[in-house]
């Protein structure tokens, strides 16, 4: 009671001085090929250097990695086990939601244990963390 938890964004961003394809993002790097597909698109249509260091970003586009593209559509290119591509055009949902969203609706443990190592604490808006006091 009195705290609140949030995916922290310093938490996600292990590393900010690292590339996103060097792993900035853990699970985000080039080791996951569906999720820096992702990344690659993004890059493609916001035109930024995937190989700067994260921090070296633009703010805008450090916001849509982390906290998704609203409304904005994008072109995705995903490609298939048989090196097929295939172009999709949705909003990107940002790797902050795509976190809370997989905490949420995981069944398992280990993964919302693993997730959970990416939030931190703050006192409560409505009461400003008062809950906590006896």
């Amino acid at each position: 009671l009195g705290v609140r938890q949030y995916f922290d964004p310093a938490r996600v961003v292990s590393d900010p001085t690292l590339s996103l394809p060097a792993g900035a993002i853990r699970g985000w790097d080039r080791r996951n090929a569906f999720y820096f597909q992702m990344l690659e698109s993004l890059a493609k249509h916001y035109q930024f250097d995937l190989d700067k260091p994260f921090e070296e970003l633009p703010d805008r586009v450090r916001e849509v990695i982390l906290n998704g593209s609203g409304e904005e559509t994008i072109a995705f290119t995903y490609f298939g086990e048989h090196g097929r591509s295939t172009i999709r055009k949705h909003a990107f949902e940002g790797v902050i939601p795509n976190i809370e969203r997989r905490y949420r609706e995981t069944e398992s443990g280990a993964i919302r244990e693993e997730l959970a190592k990416y939030q931190s604490h703050q006192a409560c808006d409505a009461c400003q963390g008062s809950r906590l006091r006896i």
